[in-house]
């Protein structure tokens, strides 16, 4: 019981002394250390959610070089040519499209690769005829260059 008594004692005086301590900052004011302290935490703070909001807002389309436009442009294709090569491309659902201007065989393969998909079947034909312009030489033959397990 004694014992009791004295912890409830201790407890009394740590209670006190917080309150007082409490009490003096409360009439003295923040000391100069506090005050530098809150300073540099709300400095930081603000930095943190500058970087915070600057990382939400950040722009995060990265527009890719489409470079089967680039090389059509090159070649002097008109708009038709443009918009059958395009086709083929995203039938074909190339990763690099502009690969398949590199040779009558690439761009026979993509037409294979995109044949089932598209709706118009006349497109293998005007393929054929911008490849006689761009190669000089018509297209390969289409079921011979693209393999049942290709992608």
């Amino acid at each position: 019981m004694f014992s009791s008594l004295l912890a409830q004692a201790r407890l009394d005086e740590r209670r006190e002394a917080l309150l007082n301590s409490i009490q003096d900052s409360l009439s003295t004011g923040p000391s100069s250390n506090q005050i530098l302290w809150f300073i540099i935490a709300i400095g930081g703070m603000t930095l943190v959610l500058l970087i915070a909001a600057r990382f939400v807002n950040r722009d995060r389309s990265e527009k890719r070089v489409d470079y089967l436009v680039m090389a059509i442009d090159l070649l002097g294709l008109s708009e038709d040519d443009r918009r059958d090569l395009q086709a083929v491309a995203r039938h074909a659902k190339l990763s690099e499209p502009a690969a398949m201007l590199l040779s009558p065989n690439n761009l026979a393969h993509a037409v294979g690769l995109a044949k089932q998909s598209l709706q118009d079947k006349t497109i293998e034909k005007r393929i054929s005829d911008i490849a006689l312009r761009i190669f000089e030489e018509p297209l390969p033959y289409v079921a011979s260059l693209v393999s049942p397990g290709d992608p």
